[in-house]
């Protein structure tokens, strides 16, 4: 071979994308029949049509399990506390994903009393009635569903949803959704919807370049 194409095969291969290291997972879920944008995204995206916007952001894409090393990683990581608001009739935001050990503030919005209690296995508890402006904090310690009333209003609901691991992520206002860097290999992916149930899907990371799924209900 000539130095001067010896040279030139070197800088490819130095410049050329190597296989393995970490990539991402990434996709849009969809709910209902596509239907017209009404205005623009900031992202550049049309957004969903607001009787599927409420929905799609209401699901939570999880991983049935987390990397040692980015469980360890996103659980050092500084997050904000999760924050459930009582204001009027709902719970806000009505979906609210943890990791288990996640103490949860519960914060009285209105101007009228309210209460939280649940009677679900994975955290049975009831914060008795508190003023407005008012709030009362729980640690949710266990995986599973937990589903959220107010004995002074029956017709509010909610739910926590306790992941055993921080791998989790929600859908933004287009329906797009991704997870944070990943080693490649094979995952298994879950999603949850409080309406329309679970989802399940099975993710081959690829040598080179994010996976990309798309999801629908």
């Amino acid at each position: 071979m000539k130095p001067g194409m010896l040279r030139w095969l070197l800088v490819v291969l130095l410049l050329a994308p190597a296989a393995g290291g970490a990539a991402t997972i990434r996709g849009t879920l969809r709910v209902g029949r596509p239907a017209p944008a009404i205005r623009p995204a900031s992202a550049g995206r049309p957004m969903l049509p607001p009787s599927m916007l409420h929905q799609v952001r209401e699901a939570v894409i999880y991983l049935e399990e987390a990397p040692e090393k980015v469980e360890k990683k996103l659980a050092e990581g500084k997050t904000p506390q999760p924050v459930v608001g009582e204001f009027e009739h709902g719970f806000i935001p009505r979906v609210t994903p943890v990791a288990a050990g996640t103490r949860v503030r519960f914060e009285n919005q209105d101007r009228v009393y309210h209460n939280v209690f649940s009677v679900s296995p994975a955290k049975s508890f009831d914060l008795g009635k508190y003023a407005p402006r008012e709030a009362r904090e729980v640690t949710f310690d266990r995986p599973g569903l937990v589903k959220l009333y107010n004995d002074l209003d029956p017709g509010m609901t909610g739910f926590v949803l306790v992941l055993p691991h921080h791998a989790f992520t929600r859908p933004d206002s287009t329906g797009a959704w991704s997870f944070p860097k990943l080693p490649r290999g094979t995952y298994k992916l879950r999603v949850w919807h409080p309406a329309l149930g679970k989802l399940s899907r099975r993710v081959e990371m690829p040598r080179r370049g994010d996976a990309t799924l798309d999801l629908s209900y």
